[in-house]
């Protein structure tokens, strides 16, 4: 059995999702330059749903004993990673693994996704961007010029009198009034407007380090392991524990984009 400080953050699609940890024995010891397997599951609806996707890694740990692998890019257990319907949530990653690298895995914790990122929401939603603005008006036609008045008319056809003389001849009977018309055929439709601009990227954690005491003027999502009293602090206005030498905790994101958790006391 072995534990892990780990980190997952979401990259625009079709990367998946960026996963980082820490590999460590049962005692605490980082397990540096070894092969290790590790088997992602995402659950839907609860850390107990059903996996939609599952897929394997076998990476080997650095000097430092770290693991960087990319969620949607393993080797397939079952699901398809980009069909994943990310607006059904919520869905939980499920991170289990094997410290001799096979398959005999161990669960290290499970995590909800509290974030889907744009691209990856996008992509399977199918709804269409809003109707853009009416154009501007076109400019008026040329008025026409004027015609010869009836009465006129009437003169040069060679009748004789007044204008009250022309009136009277035009007086009949009123006829029955005609059938309605058919109503026309409806316009084409305008062409679409420009879509929108699309949002700016949310902010990720900003690893500092491992620091003996607090960094005096630190920025929101600013984080470090502070190696006086084995504790993991991350900056949103005041320092907040993230994690703590010893004891076992399942974290949560600073902000949208960043999932964190800890454990088995890591």
């Amino acid at each position: 059995m072995f534990s892990a400080i780990s980190a997952a953050t979401f990259a625009q699609a079709p990367q998946g999702v960026n996963y980082q940890a820490v590999i460590r024995d049962n005692v605490g010891a980082v397990l540096t330059n070894q092969a290790v397997g590790l088997k992602v599951a995402i659950l839907q609806s609860s850390p107990s749903g059903s996996a939609v996707y599952e897929e394997s890694f076998t990476p080997t740990t650095s000097q430092f004993g770290l693991v960087n692998v990319v969620i949607g890019q393993g080797t397939i257990i079952s699901g398809d990673f980009a069909t994943i319907d990310w607006s059904a949530g919520p869905y939980f990653a499920e991170i289990s693994a094997d410290e001799t690298g096979g398959t005999s895995y161990s669960i290290l914790g499970t995590q909800q996704l509290m974030s889907v990122p744009y691209a990856l929401y996008a992509e399977n939603s199918g709804t269409p961007g809003p109707q853009g603005a009416t154009g501007p008006a076109g400019t008026n036609g040329t008025n026409g010029t004027n015609g010869e008045s009836a009465y006129d008319t009437w003169i040069t056809l060679g009748n004789t009198g007044t204008e009250a003389d022309f009136i009277n001849s035009l007086t009949g009977p009123q006829g029955p009034t005609g059938a309605t018309g058919a109503i026309g055929p409806q316009g084409a439709t305008g062409p679409a407007g420009t879509n929108g601009t699309n949002g700016t990227n949310g902010v990720s954690l900003n690893w500092l380090g491992t620091l003996a005491t607090a960094p005096a003027s630190p920025s929101i999502n600013d984080a470090y392991y502070n190696s006086t009293v084995g504790i993991s602090y991350i900056w949103n206005g005041s320092w907040n524990v993230i994690a703590q030498d010893g004891v076992s905790s399942s974290g949560s994101g600073s902000d949208a984009n960043t999932l964190i958790y800890t454990v088995n006391g890591f």
